[in-house]
């Protein structure tokens, strides 16, 4: 077709240059009649081709309209021309509609929505809210500019209904979220890790390796682990992704923090999805408390074990002090009985033997403050003066102050008091060695502890006050924590005012701090008053001249040291037979011994004093008030079951002193006057 139309305007050029002259008629008919032919069928061409782009303008009309995209057309300022039956359902409006597009978004995405028409938006596509009513509804929206012909402009908006996909990446994003919140509550160290990387860390992690907060998300995993156990963590890590249970092993190992320190941690992982694509969790927890909790445990270990030797100990040395004491006792009886001596010989030898005794004492009291500190036990009630735990407590530690501070007391009239002495001595050793430790590094008569004690109508008061270094206020809230101590470099366990406020609060009291930086503390102990009591009047003892008529005591004891020179002293009182156990005074009594006074040691190997005591008062509890215990080393059930039982208990070492003393309570308690259970 083109080859003709291009011979025909070649014949028509020759004509008007002059060649149309040589042509005859015939043949211009001829060029006329083929030309015809040619515009015909370059007619017939044309109509075949408007034909067609009638039928396509139609079925893309169609495609329009029934396309499952809403297609909205509008012009480059956003107002509607048309839209097709999706668009229309989405935005429930009728055929002809020609409002804006911005009329039916959400005022919030306003923005975002000008920036897609205005060609501004990276991508070109975005999550654009549509109100429909009152209800919102979201749409992937995606605009294209068409020209229609030249001059006229306008813009194509393609819109899925994206409603479902956004509520439920809104719903991933809640809950990674919440992910996120938790975590950073939670008391370890957490990485999610993804290829290696950090994609997310929580605060704690942040705090333990010393890392801003967030820097730690994008930083390789890899350069927080020590070059010797890289290999190691890895291939732990590498048994773990979101198709194998986790085996629940963890791992220690260190983690470098950004100061380039090494703390060691105990890892543990376990594979979730994350931002909707998997990663390992890595919770590692600071292992630093534990090592220090397990040294202190470990410690807590020997002092309990040194405590058990140092109360057997004591348990040896008073059965030897005991047959000192008594033999002391005899040998000064006897001096003074003795009338060849000159009373200058007498007087040095009393005194010799006043000197011994004096020692002896001494040691009594050395091993008596040790077994106090040394025995693990239950929380003993008795009556005591606590003027006499303040001055045992000064004794024991006054060795302690010297040459670095100066010791006073102040101690008030007080009442008697209930609670645990022996637990309140602790305490007051406490108080006074945590006040010595506060002294700054000064001349000894510049550093000033004092003890008091004075009471109120409502309280007893024990106030340990120093001149030291003073309590910062961040620590005065911390100071009764198990285990928190300003000392930890000298050795300080963090124990010491945690158990004292324990043992205070058990008495019924509480603690009062009061400091100052620089100028010295307080500690003010509160115990109750103890009520008022109606008025008994005590048992009226014999005179001290006097002692009662003893036909028969039997003395217990299965150590022949003590059998020796207790004996030789009860046999001042009566005569004595001796039971090397429990099991052989229950055979003495059984065949009905008359017996006025027992004395018994309480652990002895073939039956000690408690099987003596359960016998007895079975089978002859009329002898319960005549019958006296000696113990070095005593529970605190076995000591209240024998008091319960009206039982009198003596502490080695004895000596005439005590012997007397429980020859007449036993006495008066066989006499009536004094109530025995």
């Amino acid at each position: 077709m083109d080859m003709l139309r291009q011979r025909a305007q070649q014949r028509l050029l020759g004509a008007e240059s002059g060649e149309l002259s040589a042509l005859s008629d015939a043949q211009l008919l001829e060029e006329a009649r083929i030309y015809q032919i040619e515009l015909s069928l370059q007619h017939e061409e044309l109509e075949k081709t408007h034909q067609a782009l009638s039928e396509k303008s139609a079925r893309l009309e169609i495609l329009f309209e029934e396309a499952p995209v809403g297609y909205i057309e509008t012009d480059k300022r956003g107002h509607i021309r048309r839209m097709n039956a999706k668009a229309r359902q989405m935005f429930s409006v009728r055929w002809g509609d020609t409002r804006s597009l911005l009329s039916f978004v959400r005022a919030d995405d306003v923005d975002k929505m000008m920036k897609l028409i205005n060609g501004r938006s990276t991508p070109t596509s975005n999550i654009i809210g549509f109100q429909r009513g009152n209800a919102v509804w979201w749409g992937e929206v995606q605009v294209n500019p068409i020209t229609q012909r030249p001059g006229v402009h306008a813009l194509l908006c393609a819109i899925n209904d994206a409603t479902a996909r956004y509520r439920a990446e809104q719903d991933v994003r809640r809950s990674e979220s919440d992910l996120r919140q938790l975590l950073d509550q939670a008391p370890d160290a957490v990485l999610l890790l993804r290829k290696g990387g950090i994609v997310y860390a929580n605060r704690y992690a942040h705090q333990l390796l010393g890392f801003s907060s967030g820097n730690l998300v994008g930083m390789p995993i890899d350069l927080l682990f020590e070059d010797s156990e890289r290999d190691d963590i890895w291939s732990w890590l590498r048994r773990y992704d979101v198709d194998t249970p986790p085996e629940g092993r963890n791992l220690e190992f260190s983690l470098r923090t950004h100061q380039d320190e090494r703390v060691r941690v105990e890892g543990r992982v376990m594979p979730i999805v994350y931002a909707t694509r998997p990663v390992l969790v890595l919770s590692c927890r600071d292992l630093t408390e534990r090592r220090r909790l397990e040294s202190r445990i470990a410690h807590a270990d020997k002092l309990s074990s040194l405590g058990v030797l140092v109360a057997g100990i004591a348990h040896e040395i008073n059965n030897p002090l005991t047959a000192i004491q008594s033999s002391l006792d005899v040998l000064f009886d006897e001096l003074e009985k003795t009338p060849t001596m000159s009373a200058a010989n007498r007087s040095a030898w009393s005194e010799l033997t006043e000197t011994a005794r004096g020692g002896v004492r001494n040691v009594a009291r050395i091993v008596r403050d040790l077994r106090s500190f040394s025995q693990v036990r239950e929380f003993r009630q008795e009556a005591f003066q606590i003027n006499e735990v303040a001055y045992q407590t000064l004794r024991m530690i006054e060795h302690r102050m010297l040459g670095r501070a100066q010791l006073a007391h102040d101690l008030g009239r007080l009442p008697m008091i209930i609670g645990d002495r022996e637990r309140l001595s602790q305490v007051l050793l406490n108080l006074l060695f945590n006040a010595q430790a506060a002294m700054p590094e000064r001349p000894p008569d510049q550093n000033r502890i004092r003890l008091r004690t004075f009471g109120t109508d409502e309280e007893i008061l024990i106030e340990v006050s120093d001149n030291g270094i003073g309590i910062p206020e961040g620590n005065r809230s911390r100071l009764f924590n198990p285990f928190f101590t300003t000392r930890r470099e000298v050795g300080g366990t963090g124990l010491g005012l945690a158990v004292s406020n324990s043992i205070i609060q058990q008495m019924g009291g509480w603690i009062e701090v009061d400091s100052v930086v620089g100028e010295g503390s307080r500690f003010i102990i509160h115990l109750p008053r103890p009520a008022k009591r109606a008025h008994t009047p005590p048992p009226q003892p014999l005179p001290e001249d006097q002692l009662p008529s003893l036909q028969q005591i039997l003395l217990v004891d299965n150590e022949p040291l003590l059998q020796a020179s207790l004996s030789r002293l009860l046999e001042y009182y009566g005569t004595v037979t001796v039971a090397d156990s429990g099991n052989a005074a229950i055979d003495l009594l059984s065949d009905d011994m008359s017996v006025d006074f027992i004395l018994s040691d309480i652990l002895m190997s073939n039956g000690d004093g408690i099987t003596l005591l359960h016998w007895i008062k079975t089978h002859r509890p009329a002898l319960l008030t005549r019958l006296v215990f000696m113990t070095g080393m005593l529970t605190a059930s076995k000591y209240r079951e024998l008091t319960d039982a009206g039982c009198i208990v003596l502490e080695k070492p004895i000596g005439i002193a005590e012997i007397e003393r429980a020859i007449r309570q036993t006495y008066a308690a066989r006499a009536g006057r004094i109530a025995c259970s």
